[in-house]
């Protein structure tokens, strides 16, 4: 997506952020693939309206709290 395209959908709806541990199960860059337990966490929404840096500051207090 274009900058524009981001700024537009961060205005104009609420967000949702996942929080996922496969880096956990599946490490970056690897061939390798281990069986494990993948959990999707559903963190509460954040709610549009934001500029970029602010989202981007209450995505991260979500996903790492």
């Amino acid at each position: 997506r274009s900058r524009r395209q981001r700024q537009m959908c961060i205005r104009d709806s609420s967000c949702i952020p996942v929080k996922l541990n496969t880096g956990s199960v599946w490490p970056r860059n690897s061939f390798y693939k281990y069986p494990g337990k993948i959990i999707f966490e559903f963190k509460d929404s954040i709610e549009p309206g934001l500029d970029s840096a602010s989202f981007t500051k209450e995505l991260e207090r979500k996903i790492y709290n």
